[in-house]
């Protein structure tokens, strides 16, 4: 009975983890304007909440995440771990 058990509890966790569409895992944001692009890179999230953003020289720059593996830009929001 009690694999019976671990087995549903397993999918259900795994099926409400899917649902979300978003993990607790860190992602890199990139620092707009950083040259070359998508170079400078902090700790941001994908779950919904406050803008990622750190400072630079002074000034709160706005980080992106990747669109693709291999972008010529970042334009994806990420928000604060």
């Amino acid at each position: 009975m009690i694999p019976v058990i671990a087995i549903v509890l397993a999918t259900l966790i795994a099926v409400a983890i899917q649902c979300t569409g978003k993990s607790d895992a860190p992602v890199i944001g990139y620092i707009e304007g950083s040259t070359p692009p998508c170079s400078m890179g902090i700790q941001c999230s994908e779950n919904v909440g406050e803008i990622c953003t750190i400072m630079v020289a002074d000034t709160l720059r706005q980080a992106f995440g990747k669109t693709s593996p291999f972008p010529t830009d970042c334009t994806k929001v990420l928000y604060k771990p």
